[in-house]
């Protein structure tokens, strides 16, 4: 079980309670930055831009360390977290048999303003350093601002509504302060590619959707347009509810609870058949570290300083038959460079430009040139950094990220600290 946007465990105690008693067996994840888990030292309750695609790859890996059961395995998740669990279903497709999703965050309300207007102005605000800013209306949680039934956007319920204002007052390390145009330009990302009718039609586990009628954070018009292209969705539609079924009042959320039990036993058991999980349960004496977790994604290129590059291009055209693109003279790198398509990756060539080369000197200890560098590609550029430099990297240059060949931002990292090769990462 998934929470959303600045939620953490210790909120579903309840809804826990309430699906031990029927017998489920219920693991909980507290995403990167919220929670119990681990957070950036600096401003550690202020929403970072969120790199999804590793959220969901640490979804996968803390389910492949739950023990199997022999019985069939339910992903649940609200809001943002449900928008996650999409994610996962998508890319791997052997860790469920069904998933129920509450309120998922599948839009974005974006009030007057069109999502593509908010979009290009979250990615402006991104690019220019504002990424850890609050969006308009937005700051830092406060201890006076007490939630009511009246006031809250997530229940009606007067002590529900309440549940995760209880944790943050009793526990600081909890709190999550509000949206920053950084997450805000994520999400909006991340809600554009979940749209795409070919990812939901790919995703082919029963699924049961709750959409909310009195829903203020994201679109119930996208919780429709969903159900109808996910291949074996149901629609529970909840017009007296906020944004959060699982905490709202008694006779909205036992509906919620009802529906789940119908879905449970008319569609999760007759769709696994109660088939053995294949996932196995992890070693003995092992711990499960989501620090582990993938960061980096595709090799982008292996880059080759040369010393011609109109030989170098000719002899890979030639006698390897490869695609060379046209040179392509990059002042800012002190470069020149020639793109080698390969059907995996790529091949760079680069050539000495200007005196001040940063390849001029590897070229003088090397005069038939060599391997400079490899490149990978990384979800978010500024995230990566961050993370590698607390685990004791050094980011060449001023550290801030600059437009690659690609018009992409890239970082360079020093080779003393990664095994003797010099490696840059490009944000993808």
């Amino acid at each position: 079980m998934v929470g959303g946007f600045s939620e953490c465990i210790e909120k579903y105690f309840e809804t826990i309670a309430d699906l031990a008693a029927r017998g489920l067996s219920v693991w909980c994840l507290d995403w990167r930055g919220q929670g119990g888990s681990e957070r950036p030292r600096r401003l550690p309750s202020r929403p970072r831009p969120r790199h999804f695609d590793r959220d969901a790859g640490e979804l996968a890996l803390f389910t492949r360390t739950i023990p199997a059961a022999g019985w069939p395995r339910l992903l649940i998740g609200h809001s943002m977290g449900g928008a996650i669990a999409l994610l996962c279903l998508r890319r791997y497709t052997d860790l469920f048999d069904a998933a129920i999703l509450s309120a998922p965050m599948l839009g974005i309300r974006t009030g007057a303003m069109p999502p593509s207007l908010v979009r290009c102005i979250s990615t402006l605000a991104r690019a220019t350093g504002l990424g850890i800013c609050f969006i308009p209306g937005a700051g830092a949680w406060r201890p006076d601002r007490v939630p009511s039934p009246e006031r809250s956007r997530v229940s009606n319920d007067p002590e529900r509504c309440r549940l995760q204002y209880a944790w943050f007052v009793a526990r600081a390390g909890l709190r999550v302060d509000e949206p920053t145009w950084g997450w805000l330009d994520a999400s909006l990302r991340l809600a554009a590619k979940l749209a795409r009718k070919e990812f939901l039609r790919g995703i082919d586990i029963p699924i049961l959707l709750a959409s909310a009628g009195l829903e203020t954070f994201v679109s119930p018009e996208s919780h429709h347009r969903a159900a109808r292209l996910l291949p074996d969705c149901t629609l529970v539609e909840l017009p007296a509810s906020k944004h959060e079924p699982f905490l709202e009042r008694d006779p909205i959320r036992n509906r919620w609870l009802e529906a789940i039990d119908r879905f449970i036993t008319e569609r999760v058991d007759r769709h696994s058949a109660c088939a053995p999980s294949p996932m196995a349960p992890p070693p003995a004496g092992m711990t499960l570290d989501l620090r582990c977790a993938a960061m980096i994604g595709r090799l982008n290129h292996v880059a080759i300083v040369v010393p011609d590059l109109a030989a170098a291009s000719g002899l890979y055209r030639g006698a390897l038959g490869a695609r060379v693109s046209e040179p392509l003279a990059l002042p800012a790198h002190g470069v020149t460079v020639v793109f080698v398509e390969l059907p995996n990756t790529r091949i760079e060539l680069l050539e000495p430009l200007g005196a001040n080369s940063p390849v001029r000197g590897f070229l003088e200890r090397h005069p038939e040139g060599g391997m400079h560098h490899l490149c990978y590609e990384v979800d978010d550029i500024i995230a990566a950094r961050d993370r590698l430099r607390s685990e004791g990297a050094r980011v060449l240059g001023d550290g801030e990220p600059r437009l690659g060949a690609h018009d992409k931002p890239v970082l360079f990292l020093h080779p003393k600290d990664l095994c003797g090769t010099l490696i840059e990462l490009e944000e993808a």
